[in-house]
Protein backbone atom coordinates (compact mmCIF):
# COMPACT_ATOMS: atom_id res chain seq x y z
CA UNK A 1 0.00 0.00 0.00
CA UNK A 2 2.54 2.11 0.94
CA UNK A 3 4.52 1.77 -2.96
CA UNK A 4 0.70 3.20 -4.34
CA UNK A 5 0.33 6.13 -2.08
CA UNK A 6 3.20 7.92 -4.40
CA UNK A 7 1.33 6.72 -7.48
CA UNK A 8 -1.91 8.12 -6.18
CA UNK A 9 -0.53 11.59 -5.27
CA UNK A 10 0.87 12.19 -8.73
CA UNK A 11 -2.30 13.08 -10.47
CA UNK A 12 -3.32 15.46 -7.78
CA UNK A 13 0.14 17.09 -8.05
CA UNK A 14 0.10 17.92 -11.62
CA UNK A 15 -3.24 18.75 -11.17
CA UNK A 16 -1.98 21.18 -8.47
CA UNK A 17 0.63 22.30 -11.11
CA UNK A 18 -1.93 22.85 -13.50
CA UNK A 19 -4.46 24.83 -11.72
CA UNK A 20 -1.35 27.17 -10.14
CA UNK A 21 -0.79 28.08 -14.21
CA UNK A 22 -3.87 28.86 -14.82
CA UNK A 23 -4.55 31.04 -11.81
CA UNK A 24 -1.94 32.80 -12.92
CA UNK A 25 -3.03 32.51 -16.43
CA UNK A 26 -6.25 34.45 -15.02
CA UNK A 27 -3.67 37.11 -13.32
CA UNK A 28 -2.30 37.95 -16.07
CA UNK A 29 -5.18 38.27 -18.01
CA UNK A 30 -6.58 41.09 -15.23
CA UNK A 31 -3.05 42.87 -15.93
CA UNK A 32 -3.30 43.24 -19.47
CA UNK A 33 -6.71 43.67 -20.10
CA UNK A 34 -6.07 47.66 -20.97
CA UNK A 35 -2.62 46.22 -23.48
CA UNK A 36 -3.94 47.29 -26.87
CA UNK A 37 -1.93 44.32 -28.88
CA UNK A 38 -5.40 43.47 -31.02
CA UNK A 39 -6.27 40.30 -29.42
CA UNK A 40 -8.05 41.20 -26.38
CA UNK A 41 -11.81 39.00 -25.59
CA UNK A 42 -12.56 40.31 -22.17
CA UNK A 43 -12.39 39.07 -19.23
CA UNK A 44 -15.47 37.37 -19.18
CA UNK A 45 -14.50 35.06 -22.07
CA UNK A 46 -10.91 34.62 -21.10
CA UNK A 47 -12.36 33.63 -17.39
CA UNK A 48 -14.38 30.81 -19.22
CA UNK A 49 -11.79 29.84 -21.88
CA UNK A 50 -9.18 29.39 -18.40
CA UNK A 51 -11.85 27.62 -16.55
CA UNK A 52 -12.34 24.97 -19.51
CA UNK A 53 -8.81 24.35 -19.45
CA UNK A 54 -9.20 22.69 -15.92
CA UNK A 55 -11.10 20.17 -17.24
CA UNK A 56 -8.54 18.38 -18.67
CA UNK A 57 -6.15 18.04 -15.64
CA UNK A 58 -9.19 17.74 -13.38
CA UNK A 59 -10.85 14.63 -15.26
CA UNK A 60 -6.90 13.26 -15.41
CA UNK A 61 -6.34 13.47 -11.93
CA UNK A 62 -9.55 11.90 -11.48
CA UNK A 63 -9.10 8.93 -13.53
CA UNK A 64 -5.19 8.26 -13.09
CA UNK A 65 -6.09 8.42 -9.08
CA UNK A 66 -8.43 5.82 -9.59
CA UNK A 67 -7.29 3.68 -11.91
CA UNK A 68 -3.34 4.49 -12.67
CA UNK A 69 -2.93 1.59 -14.81
CA UNK A 70 -5.48 3.05 -17.04
CA UNK A 71 -3.35 5.59 -19.58
CA UNK A 72 -6.39 7.51 -20.25
CA UNK A 73 -6.14 9.37 -17.17
CA UNK A 74 -2.52 10.18 -17.73
CA UNK A 75 -3.15 11.47 -21.48
CA UNK A 76 -5.98 14.04 -19.69
CA UNK A 77 -3.16 15.04 -17.36
CA UNK A 78 0.06 15.49 -19.93
CA UNK A 79 -2.06 17.62 -22.39
CA UNK A 80 -3.35 19.88 -18.99
CA UNK A 81 -0.49 21.09 -17.86
CA UNK A 82 0.91 22.58 -21.54
CA UNK A 83 -2.36 23.82 -22.51
CA UNK A 84 -2.29 25.89 -18.96
CA UNK A 85 1.64 26.99 -19.32
CA UNK A 86 0.67 27.76 -22.96
CA UNK A 87 -2.22 29.93 -21.24
CA UNK A 88 -0.01 31.07 -18.76
CA UNK A 89 3.11 32.07 -20.89
CA UNK A 90 0.94 33.94 -23.88
CA UNK A 91 -0.29 36.34 -20.63
CA UNK A 92 3.01 36.72 -19.37
CA UNK A 93 4.56 37.16 -22.59
CA UNK A 94 1.77 40.11 -23.41
CA UNK A 95 2.42 41.62 -20.60
CA UNK A 96 6.63 41.59 -20.35
CA UNK A 97 6.38 42.94 -23.98
CA UNK A 98 3.56 44.89 -24.14
CA UNK A 99 2.32 46.21 -20.96
CA UNK A 100 4.99 46.90 -19.15
CA UNK A 101 8.16 46.14 -21.53
CA UNK A 102 11.40 45.46 -19.54
CA UNK A 103 9.85 44.47 -16.42
CA UNK A 104 9.39 41.16 -16.33
CA UNK A 105 12.46 38.63 -17.76
CA UNK A 106 12.30 35.89 -21.09
CA UNK A 107 9.44 37.82 -22.37
CA UNK A 108 10.38 36.15 -25.92
CA UNK A 109 10.83 33.05 -24.82
CA UNK A 110 7.28 33.04 -23.14
CA UNK A 111 6.37 34.60 -26.56
CA UNK A 112 8.27 31.54 -28.41
CA UNK A 113 6.16 28.70 -25.79
CA UNK A 114 3.16 30.77 -26.10
CA UNK A 115 3.17 30.11 -29.63
CA UNK A 116 3.45 26.80 -30.27
CA UNK A 117 2.96 24.44 -27.05
CA UNK A 118 -0.24 24.09 -27.33
CA UNK A 119 -0.87 22.25 -30.65
CA UNK A 120 0.75 18.52 -29.58
CA UNK A 121 -1.87 18.68 -26.83
CA UNK A 122 -4.24 19.60 -29.04
CA UNK A 123 -3.76 17.01 -31.50
CA UNK A 124 -2.44 14.50 -29.12
CA UNK A 125 -5.43 13.98 -26.75
CA UNK A 126 -8.65 13.30 -29.84
CA UNK A 127 -5.73 10.75 -31.11
CA UNK A 128 -5.04 8.70 -28.09
CA UNK A 129 -8.50 9.01 -26.76
CA UNK A 130 -10.06 7.76 -29.25
CA UNK A 131 -7.63 4.76 -29.95
CA UNK A 132 -6.90 3.91 -25.91
CA UNK A 133 -10.49 4.29 -24.65
CA UNK A 134 -12.07 2.68 -22.49
CA UNK A 135 -9.13 -0.25 -21.59
CA UNK A 136 -6.33 1.89 -22.06
CA UNK A 137 -5.02 0.25 -24.95
CA UNK A 138 -5.50 -0.51 -28.94
CA UNK A 139 -7.65 -2.75 -30.32
CA UNK A 140 -5.39 -5.39 -32.39
CA UNK A 141 -1.23 -4.52 -32.72
CA UNK A 142 -2.34 -3.20 -36.00
CA UNK A 143 -3.82 -0.25 -34.89
CA UNK A 144 -0.54 0.39 -32.93
CA UNK A 145 0.77 2.33 -35.82
CA UNK A 146 -2.11 4.85 -35.75
CA UNK A 147 -0.24 6.05 -32.57
CA UNK A 148 2.96 5.80 -33.62
CA UNK A 149 1.93 8.46 -36.77
CA UNK A 150 0.57 10.24 -34.09
CA UNK A 151 3.96 10.31 -32.00
CA UNK A 152 5.83 10.92 -35.26
CA UNK A 153 3.70 14.70 -35.61
CA UNK A 154 4.09 15.84 -32.45
CA UNK A 155 7.94 15.62 -32.49
CA UNK A 156 7.99 17.08 -35.96
CA UNK A 157 5.66 19.66 -34.26
CA UNK A 158 7.90 20.24 -31.15
CA UNK A 159 10.75 20.49 -33.75
CA UNK A 160 9.22 23.20 -35.80
CA UNK A 161 9.01 25.29 -33.19
CA UNK A 162 12.96 25.98 -33.65
CA UNK A 163 12.33 26.93 -36.91
CA UNK A 164 13.59 30.63 -37.94
CA UNK A 165 12.04 33.69 -38.84
CA UNK A 166 8.89 35.46 -36.87
CA UNK A 167 6.37 34.06 -34.69
CA UNK A 168 3.10 33.47 -35.60
CA UNK A 169 0.53 33.79 -32.59
CA UNK A 170 -0.82 37.01 -32.25
CA UNK A 171 0.19 39.36 -31.05
CA UNK A 172 3.48 38.46 -31.44
CA UNK A 173 4.02 38.40 -34.94
CA UNK A 174 6.67 41.06 -34.84
CA UNK A 175 9.03 38.82 -32.65
CA UNK A 176 12.07 36.75 -34.04
CA UNK A 177 11.92 33.67 -33.10
CA UNK A 178 14.75 33.45 -30.33
CA UNK A 179 15.68 29.91 -30.79
CA UNK A 180 15.40 29.86 -33.80
CA UNK A 181 18.09 27.55 -36.12
CA UNK A 182 18.69 29.23 -39.27
CA UNK A 183 21.19 26.74 -40.69
CA UNK A 184 17.93 23.99 -40.36
CA UNK A 185 15.51 26.31 -41.97
CA UNK A 186 14.93 24.00 -45.39
CA UNK A 187 14.95 20.72 -42.85
CA UNK A 188 12.32 22.36 -40.66
CA UNK A 189 10.30 22.97 -43.53
CA UNK A 190 10.15 19.21 -44.65
CA UNK A 191 9.24 18.81 -40.95
CA UNK A 192 6.17 21.20 -40.29
CA UNK A 193 4.51 19.12 -43.36
CA UNK A 194 5.20 15.67 -42.10
CA UNK A 195 4.42 16.50 -38.95
CA UNK A 196 0.62 18.17 -40.06
CA UNK A 197 -0.08 15.68 -41.89
CA UNK A 198 0.71 12.94 -39.75
CA UNK A 199 -1.57 14.56 -36.78
CA UNK A 200 -4.28 15.25 -39.69
CA UNK A 201 -4.15 11.49 -40.68
CA UNK A 202 -4.05 10.25 -37.04
CA UNK A 203 -7.00 11.95 -36.09
CA UNK A 204 -9.66 10.01 -38.65
CA UNK A 205 -8.07 6.79 -38.43
CA UNK A 206 -7.87 6.68 -34.49
CA UNK A 207 -11.45 7.48 -34.64
CA UNK A 208 -12.47 4.62 -36.81
CA UNK A 209 -10.65 2.32 -34.40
Amino acid sequence: MRSQRPVLALPWLLWLTSALLIVLSGVFSVLIRDTDVGTSYGLLFEGVFALSFFTFPTVGAVVASRRPHNPIGWIFLAAGIPFALSGFAHGYATYALFTEPGSLPGGEAAAWLASWLFIPPLFAVPVFLFLLFPEGRALSSRWRIVGWVAALGIVCTVLFAFAPGRLEEPPFEEIVNPFGIVSAESILGVVSTVGWVSMLLSIPAAAAS
